[in-house]
């Protein structure tokens, strides 16, 4: 089958979809397709496969999404003859603030212009509706173009139930959003790893349980509840890994909290990490904590990627928890936002070897059966072929 999949971001570029787009693209690649990435022109120079994947043709050639660029996109996509077109939607890819109407109606566009299936993922939907006119603006051009990529597209994917339920509810269920759950954005590195005690000191780490979370400076992201955590466990350590450069002023706050909580001598940070690097990070550590707002969710990739390390968790049951997280089976969930809950349900993990060790093999089993880029692969063609 010949697949196009179409995204602003794309590596060299650094995203969390551009990422998402080259592994999916090498995944479906090594299932037998031939697939090729759309994207802008800014993305100039390929990104390196992984060892021993099959080959992506990169057309970086699209030099801006606006509407005055639609039919010159369209027929970049005619001159391809896909049978699969798959856009990769994140309202700020596209548009300043997020408001990007050109791109919203591309899906109908290419219905009219080519036979190809049209399959749009939508990695986030619209920002949240809050008082001011601003963001009021933001959220409606948000929902409007997601209801025009919805209803313009043969097949809407998701990446959690929750956005599931929001494209149903907008679209008054004509359209029936399947969910597809986002791979780790850090895998297990092969070769010899180095020493745990050499890690720990790479990390500027004592002695003690370690902690972890990753890219845990972002929007929705916690870090406060994770000192809470570390004051609650006096033995531990606590490591945030990876992140983009834009955290660095967050860090500052992150580390006056931690100061004025007494813990700042327990807490590292990495910063920017290359992968394998990150990779042996996280193979070191007993346990990794998920601090984000709406829970365990399908759509993180950092939670993918402890389940891809086979990593003890514990993280909140939140709005984005699906019954795939199995508490005591795979994770280990507290209440939303309980943060003294979130650090019992962590002590509970580090005085009991065993629990951990079940915790491993159910995260193991978890992300084979559905958060490995081969099954998310497999699921996508499901959808779309």
């Amino acid at each position: 089958m010949r697949i196009l999949l179409l995204s602003a971001d794309y590596p060299p570029l650094v995203g969390g979809v551009a990422d998402y787009t080259d592994r999916l693209a090498h995944a479906l690649a090594g299932l037998g397709h031939e697939v090729s990435v759309l994207t802008s022109a800014r993305a100039t120079q390929a990104a390196a496969a992984p060892a021993g994947s099959a080959s992506v043709q990169v057309i970086a050639t699209v030099p801006s999404w606006g509407p005055a660029a639609l039919l010159a996109i369209a027929q970049q996509v005619q001159a391809q003859a896909p049978q699969v077109v798959a856009l990769q939607y994140v309202p700020t890819m596209y548009g300043r603030g997020g408001i990007a109407p050109g791109i919203a109606l591309l899906p109908a566009l290419l219905r009219r212009h080519t036979p190809a299936r049209v399959v749009v993922t939508l990695h986030e939907v619209a920002v949240s509706w809050r008082l001011g006119p601003r963001r009021a603006a933001q959220a409606t051009a948000q929902y409007a173009q997601m209801l025009a990529l919805a209803l313009g597209s043969h097949r809407v994917l998701v990446t959690n139930h929750r956005y599931a339920r929001i494209v149903q509810r907008w679209t008054r269920a004509r359209v029936t959003p399947q969910v597809l759950p986002v791979g780790a954005n850090i895998l297990p590195a092969g070769g010899d790893d180095p020493a745990r005690s050499a890690v720990r000191q790479q990390l500027g780490i004592g002695e003690g349980p370690l902690l972890g979370s990753m890219s845990a400076l972002g929007v929705g992201d916690q870090p406060a509840h994770l000192l809470t955590v570390l004051q609650r466990l006096p033995q531990a350590r606590l490591v945030l890994l990876g992140g983009l450069p834009e955290h660095g002023a967050r860090w500052s706050e992150v580390e006056a909290l931690a100061r004025r909580a007494g813990v700042v001598e327990r807490v590292g940070r990495t910063g920017y990490w290359p992968p394998a690097a990150l990779s042996r990070a996280l193979a070191t550590l007993d346990l990794f904590v998920h601090a984000r707002d709406v829970g365990a969710s399908t759509r993180s990739t950092a939670l993918a990627a402890a389940l891809a390390h086979a990593l003890p968790i514990v993280a909140y049951r939140g709005i984005e928890t699906s019954d795939l997280f199995a508490d005591g089976e795979n994770i280990l969930l507290a209440p939303a936002g309980d943060a003294r809950a979130l650090a019992a349900r962590a002590a509970q993990a580090l005085a009991s070897p065993a629990l951990r060790a079940r915790l491993r093999a159910g995260a193991r089993r978890l992300y084979e059966r559905h958060f490995s880029w081969e099954r998310i692969a497999q699921q996508f063609l499901d959808v779309a072929a």
